[in-house]
């Protein structure tokens, strides 16, 4: 071994490859290499010396594998596959199979929180104790019901030393390990909860903790994954209100809290949070205030072990669909409050309506605790938007909203919004074919200026029915692309029937028509609701677009000014052009009663297609506020009426587009009678003969 060290630190060859002899390091031992298995998981095993074996972390316990001495044939085997010797090599070990069997025991999670349970806790070993606990709670998913007890027996031991300990012992191991037990499934803790009452005393571990904490400066505020807790120092004298936000985070983001000194404080639109008004202490007794030393926060991912506690059940079809957030004064309840407390809520399933600001009731006496709507109310509101609750009384706080379908509506809705919308693609298609494919028509202007409005709503269609198959909406950028898309599609059609009866109107009224000005409104046509789009998309780096329950659009703060607004601009600006062309058209001698009925059908068709289009706008704002049966009924009709009234209108009874469907129906007929028998072929030449006569007669 040693002339092989000599050998090494002479080497010329590594002294020319600059290898240090530092970093050469001669291996007198034999291992096994590093190595995974995936029975029951996938688990990596370490370099380890032959003849020892290795315990790794596997579920709720440990797994162990053993590290022996390779055979003589199994040398030589490996020695044939690899043509390279396994002797030059430290890993001639070979790895025994795993051994698995003890990864759901867990015994030994019982067997030892029933030996911390029976210590005395006191300050001096209230840290290394609250570290075995913590180190337990890793394993809290496989936890017992009797375990959960017995956790939260220890917890209720360490509470009333919180205020003469170290801050961090209660940061760093009690609240970390509530957190870990908070993820056990529901139906474990609702066991537990039946014979020991564990879900309520460990809320009342959680909201004591903030109250008990030592505060070394003005504030501590600190978030976990599934609870957060804040405590700020408060003088009577110089209170100006409080606010306590909190952000569980994202799989970008970490979950994060803070405590601001003000209610009038700006606080990011991701964070719920609970502002204490100015005149919160003006409610306490002298006794009270004397007392007064700080105000306590807390807040919680998941109403989880709220419904472990509550006797009494919200309807069926209600869940909390927010994240709890509460504040209290110690040993003081106030109720009543002349100035409310504010509560703003960001709505975690956006699927969800009918929001209902609701706080805490409790009622030790009853033994009823539960969700209660009293004294408290919705302030602002919208669709996916923040909810703003005010509530007159100090406790906790959540969002209460229901859904108003069941699997088998939403998909009956679906079914009939396909349906609708496939039937108005149909008809906006076959209408943009008979005008785009006969010369006469194409010429025209108005027909023209149909098939721009037909082509808008064919993408807004189309965009839609993607829309309803799913494609996209989980994905941001992709859902902002679809609403962006609906949104500009559907402003450019409602445009081109400003248009089209700017142009009647020019024609009719003005008698001042200029082909050339068809140029300039089909800049107007299709850029001006560019720049509404463009607009919208800056003014909130492009979050005014959002996805709403199952759909994209824009949230109700923007909805009003960015497509509300122009929707009703739009609708007055055509019933304007309506009366007026109308009353023209009275006014006027009854000499020319053919060009009378060509201008009341052309603006008779404006207005039916301008109504079907605003209309349907209108129910969609309805839509995205809350998606009843009623109104997708009713959005469902009116896309199916606005595809059949534009292929109805615009190519059945306006005679020049009807006289091209017949046309090519005739000539279609003209086929098959090729290659009919001779007798009734000429009869029916002489009908298409006839048929031709009568319409140039027309």
């Amino acid at each position: 071994m040693q002339n092989i060290n000599n050998v090494l630190n002479t080497s010329l060859t590594l002294r020319n490859l600059r290898i240090p002899h530092r970093n050469i390091e001669l291996i007198g031992e034999m291992f096994c290499n590093e190595d995974s298995s995936t029975d029951n998981g996938t688990f990596y095993w370490p370099m380890t010396k032959i003849g020892k074996n290795v315990t790794i972390p596997c579920h709720a316990n440990v797994a162990r594998r053993h590290c022996s001495s390779r055979k003589a044939v199994d040398l030589e085997i490996q020695t044939n596959q690899n043509m390279i010797s396994r002797e030059c090599s430290p890993f001639t070990g070979i790895w025994q199979e795993p051994d698995m069997s003890q990864c759901y025991n867990t015994e030994w999670i019982t067997r030892q929180l029933k030996n911390i349970t029976s210590q005395d806790i006191d300050e001096e070993n209230v840290e290394p104790v609250s570290t075995k606990l913590l180190n337990i709670s890793e394993k809290s998913v496989y936890f017992k019901a009797e375990d959960i007890d017995l956790a939260v027996d220890t917890l209720e031991k360490m509470v009333p030393l919180i205020s003469n300990v170290s801050v961090n012992i209660t940061l760093n191991n009690i609240l970390p390990s509530i957190n870990y037990m908070i993820n056990k499934p529901e139906e474990v803790l609702v066991e537990a909860g039946q014979s020991e009452r564990t879900g309520e005393r460990m809320l009342d571990v959680i909201e004591i903790i903030p109250e008990k904490i030592p505060l070394e400066k003005q504030q501590v505020a600190v978030s976990y994954s599934n609870l957060a807790i804040g405590a700020a120092k408060v003088d009577k004298d110089t209170f100006n209100g409080l606010i306590f936000a909190v952000s569980y985070g994202t799989n970008e983001t970490k979950a994060r809290s803070e405590i601001y000194n003000n209610s009038n404080s700006q606080v990011e639109d991701v964070m719920d949070f609970i502002s204490l008004p100015k005149s919160l202490l003006k409610h306490l007794n002298d006794e009270e205030q004397s007392s007064l030393s700080r105000i306590s926060f807390l807040s919680m991912h998941e109403d989880k072990l709220y419904k472990v506690t509550q006797k009494s059940s919200p309807k069926a079809n209600a869940k909390i669909n927010s994240h709890i957030i509460a504040a209290n004064i110690p040993n003081v309840q106030i109720t009543k409050l002349d100035e409310p407390i504010r509560i703003s809520f960001n709505v975690i399933d956006p699927d969800l309506t009918n929001p209902q600001c609701v706080y805490w009731h409790e009622s030790p006496e009853q033994n009823n605790s539960h969700w209660s709507t009293e004294d408290c109310d919705i302030a602002t509101s919208g669709p996916g938007e923040k909810v703003l609750c005010s509530c007159h009384l100090l406790t906790s706080y959540a969002l209460l909203m229901e859904s108003d379908e069941n699997e088998g509506d939403t998909k009956n809705n679906h079914l009939l919004s396909f349906i609708s919308s496939g039937i108005s693609l149909l008809c906006l298609i076959l209408t943009m074919i008979v005008h785009v494919c006969s010369t006469n028509l194409w010429k025209l202007t108005d027909s023209k200026m149909l098939v721009n409005m037909c082509s808008s709503l064919t993408v807004a269609n189309l965009v839609f029915v993607v829309g309803l198959l799913g494609y996209g909406t989980e994905i941001t950028a992709v859902c902002k692309a679809m609403a962006v898309l609906i949104h500009y599609f559907i402003l450019t059609s409602l445009m081109w029937k400003v248009v089209e009866a700017f142009h009647i109107y020019l024609d009719v009224v003005r008698k001042t028509y200029q082909t050339s000005s068809v140029k300039r409104s089909s800049i107007l046509a299709w850029g001006l609701p560019a720049v509404i789009v463009i607009i919208t998309l800056a003014t909130n780096d492009t979050n005014n677009y959002i996805r709403i329950g199952q759909f994209c659009w824009l949230p109700n703060s923007y909805f009003y000014g960015a497509f509300l607004g122009p929707v009703m601009i739009i609708l007055t600006f055509n019933i304007t052009m309506f009366f007026l062309v109308m009353y023209r058209l009275i006014s006027k001698s009854n000499d020319k009663k053919f060009e009378h009925a060509s201008n009341k059908a052309r603006i008779f068709g404006m207005a039916g297609s301008c109504l079907l289009l605003g209309v349907p706008c209108i129910l969609a704002f309805l839509l995205f506020d809350k998606t009843t049966k009623l109104i997708i009924t009713l959005l469902a009709i009116f896309s199916v009426l606005q595809g059949l009234f534009i292929f109805i209108f615009y190519c059945i009874c306006k005679k020049d587009a009807r006289h091209v469907v017949c046309l090519c129906l005739c000539k279609r007929n003209k086929v098959h009678l090729s290659q009919a028998p001779k007798d009734i072929r000429s009869s029916s030449s002489g009908n298409v003969a006839e048929r031709k006569t009568e319409e140039a007669n027309l």
